[in-house]
């Protein structure tokens, strides 16, 4: 499941890096400034409809049926919405452009209440690879085709006119790929919203936390500012949207499955645990350390500004390894109120001070250290709360993330050292011998110290002696340190 998210994600960087080429941080700006209000409005149609298929066992054609017929509904309520408010949306951000951009994504709500709501039924019986087939196809498209239009338009109408063409091809392979065809009915409608009520909620406070800065620092700041932000933010997300929240969304179903099952849900929580630690910490820390080649030789000089942006926003991204799969885990145990719990004091730490900074002029730096601080600051409540639901200890904690930590560190330290010996006069060319050196460096470094400090602690069992412990990995190291010696 991971692999094949890396392989989605990897066509999205694609994507981000060919249309950074081609467009300014402006036209990300102004596309920015209209998702900051389009995906607010639409999170009054994001119920959790799937989510309730997935927890509910027994869910038959009916709950099905009315789950899509829900979300068609608000789904065409939100594009109604985003229409009548189109003009308001461009006179309070003092832009005119927003107008028709607004129309283009009010299309593009309308048209997702038609997917088929039977991929769910995928994800409920963990048939990841089925899912996967319909993502990908739907990315690989969506992908030549805005790259085609910002060739031809080089402004923002690419991206608006791309994601409209991605949601339209998204519908049509959805009843290509599975059989199911909805019906229109409201049978099972007040259990369903009785389950969405509190993910509505979780889903307002998600957004605020993750997409929130982008309407604040876009008013206070404009286009460009808000351009060079949601960039910096795709960058250093990657680790994590390729990584952390496949695993997520995978162990979702499982958790559900046995969420009555305290001592099965428990040992479930902690291998998928110690799985995002081993693999997201790593890359997330690798991406800060090659934020400087990285966007020199494939984004260009028109971004070289946001290199440090990156850098704190990847150190956001380790917290959220800390966090661990909480969601999934308080969702499928009937707690998604504490999703919003944990979300809602990380807001209250973070807003007050993003916008105490923009008043008073701080740099995006600023900003990304803001959002660093906030998600450092609610692990330890995030920690606590799942310890109350699977009775957690901080041995158990300690077990599954000293080492990765700790590799982690030490391949930092190799890392940062080397870096300090190779050439750094800002050419392309200097860049990319940076990134040739140093990513297999980080690659190798890691895999030795995670290796070596499984071996100190006597080959536990779990996630590592799974990975580690295996032949072919055995076969890899005796390789690596061959060519050391």
């Amino acid at each position: 499941m991971i692999g094949l998210r890396l392989l989605q994600r990897s066509l999205g960087l694609i994507s981000t890096l060919v249309l950074a080429r081609l467009l300014m941080p402006e036209d990300f700006g102004v596309i920015a400034m209209a998702l900051a209000i389009t995906a607010l409005v639409e999170l009054l149609t994001m119920l959790g409809l799937d989510m309730a298929l997935i927890q509910k066992k027994g869910a038959g054609n009916s709950h099905f049926d009315t789950a899509w017929t829900l979300g068609l509904i608000f789904k065409a309520a939100s594009a109604l919405l985003l229409v009548l408010s189109a003009g308001l949306i461009a006179e309070f951000y003092s832009d005119a452009r927003l107008t028709d951009i607004i129309y283009i994504y009010a299309a593009v709500a309308f048209l997702s209440g038609f997917e088929n709501i039977g991929l769910v039924a995928y994800r409920k019986e963990l048939e990841f690879r089925k899912e996967f087939n319909f993502q990908i196809i739907k990315k690989v498209l969506a992908v030549v085709v805005t790259v085609g239009l910002a060739l031809y338009f080089r402004n923002y109408w690419a991206l608006a006119l791309g994601t409209l063409f991605a949601q339209f091809t998204g519908v049509a392979l959805s009843y290509v790929i599975h059989p199911y065809r909805p019906k229109l009915t409201l049978h099972y409608w007040r259990e369903m919203l009785n389950f969405s009520s509190w993910i509505v909620f979780n889903n307002f406070a998600i957004y605020a936390r993750d997409r929130g800065a982008d309407f604040v620092i876009g008013k206070v700041q404009g286009a460009e500012m808000v351009g060079n932000f949601r960039i910096a933010s795709e960058i250093s997300s990657l680790p994590t949207t390729a990584i952390y929240l496949p695993i997520t969304r995978a162990v979702f179903p499982g958790f559900s499955k046995i969420s009555d099952e305290p001592l099965r849900l428990k040992n479930a929580y902690l291998s998928a645990q110690a799985a995002v630690s081993i693999v997201s910490l790593p890359a997330v820390i690798m991406l800060m350390l090659l934020a400087d080649p990285l966007v020199t030789l494939l984004l260009g000089q028109n971004w070289l500004h946001i290199i440090p942006v990156i850098q704190i926003l990847c150190l956001c991204g380790a917290t959220k390894v800390a966090h661990g799969n909480r969601h999934a885990l308080f969702m499928s145990v009937g707690k998604p109120s504490w999703i919003g719990f944990v979300t809602v004091i990380e807001l209250l730490i973070m807003y007050p001070a993003i916008i105490y900074a923009l008043m008073h002029n701080h740099d995006l730096e600023v900003i990304a250290w803001i959002k660093f601080i906030s998600s450092l600051a609610t692990i330890p409540l995030g920690l606590h709360l799942i310890s109350k639901v699977i009775d957690i200890k901080r041995t158990d904690w300690l077990a599954i993330s000293w080492r990765p930590i700790a590799a982690t560190v030490l391949m930092s330290v190799v890392v940062t050292t080397m870096h300090t010996y190779l050439p750094g006069d800002g050419s392309a060319y200097t860049a990319a011998l940076q990134m040739l050196l140093l990513t297999p460096l980080c690659v190798i470094s890691y895999t030795l110290f995670i290796w070596l400090l499984w071996q100190l602690a006597g080959k536990p069992t779990g996630i590592e002696s799974k990975i580690i412990g295996s032949e072919q990995f055995t076969k890899v190291i005796k390789k690596i340190t061959g060519m050391i010696r």
